[in-house]
């Protein structure tokens, strides 16, 4: 294969007894892709054998992949200990981009979270609602907190074990928005009843699976008066066309906003995207969770390494 007019090959197993020597027979211009290193243990464990069987492969280390650099894995803080290692170009736009939202964002500032990993969005979500104007919430991060707050959410998905932070967040503080209503069926697949009911009206065998008609109301009209709109994961299941309302009307009302727009994430994107809206977006951050810890002011392991 070839990717940017350079020769491309693939080792699958970048340990095997073979990868010093398919790197060897290397030459000048060639490159070799090595399967995604999150398949082994050796790398989410931060093991230090893993990352020295990496270091041996080659001379310089490069990371760029913002992605990721907000975990303390094998790659991302051992490796740069033991060559001599930089950032990347894809690093040094992403910081340069998001440096001045997180430093002093024009305002208002709304940020907008849904999708999944609600564990790594719900940790910075204190910081948000001292930093934010407005936040605007949906999908299993909303769900998660409507349920803990005693609000029916059905068989909605939902993660435990978060208490410590959900009991600060108050359901009456004038910056979070919560969803008004929302779209509920029994199956996640549309093809059984959907229907759309006020927050808490939720039956016992329904999931809320997208934000209903008030709700996108209300967040595309925080949108529309925004100086700064930061937005990370769908506000429902957005892949099945039933349950994709939400967040597309709510990516359309980015027609209307003159803010800066930053969004971040697969999904998010797929779904602007979709929607051909790609020229309302300012920039588009290859790394969700990274972009959020960055903004609320977290260290990002990675990044840390190399300086």
């Amino acid at each position: 294969a070839h990717v940017g007019g350079f020769p491309v090959a693939f080792h699958e197993d970048i340990l095997d007894e073979h990868a010093g020597e398919a790197v060897g027979k290397l030459e000048a211009g060639q490159v070799l892709m090595a399967e995604n290193i999150r398949f082994y243990p050796g790398e989410e464990a931060n093991d230090k054998q893993f990352a020295e069987r990496l270091a041996s492969l080659g001379d310089v280390y490069v990371n760029d992949a913002f992605g990721a650099i907000h975990r303390s894995h094998a790659s991302q803080v051992r490796l740069p200990g033991l060559l001599p290692s930089a950032a990347g170009f894809l690093i040094e736009k992403e910081i340069h981009e998001l440096a001045g939202i997180r430093n002093n964002p024009p305002r208002p500032f709304v940020l907008i979270m849904g999708g999944a990993k609600v564990k790594t969005k719900i940790r910075v979500i204190q910081y948000f609602l001292k930093k934010a104007d407005s936040i605007c919430l949906g999908g299993i991060i909303a769900n998660t907190i409507l349920a803990y707050k005693g609000i029916s959410t059905g068989k909605s998905v939902r993660v435990e074990g978060l208490e410590q932070y959900i009991e600060p967040i108050s359901l009456t503080d004038s910056t979070l928005h919560l969803p008004l209503d929302v779209v509920v069926s029994t199956d996640t697949s549309g093809g059984a009843p959907v229907r759309t009911v006020a927050t808490g009206n939720v039956g016992e065998e329904e999931m809320i699976l997208d934000i209903g008609e008030e709700t996108q109301t209300l967040f595309s009209h925080v949108v529309q008066n925004a100086g700064t709109v930061v937005w990370n994961g769908p506000l429902g299941l957005s892949e099945v066309e039933a349950f994709a309302k939400g967040t597309r009307k709510v990516a359309e009302s980015l027609r209307n906003t003159k803010g800066r727009v930053i969004i971040g994430g697969g999904d998010v994107i797929d779904a602007v995207r979709t929607a051909g809206l790609e020229e309302y977006v300012d920039f588009m951050s290859t790394g969700g969770g990274a972009m959020l810890a960055y903004l609320a002011g977290e260290e990002l392991p990675g990044l840390d390494a190399l300086t």
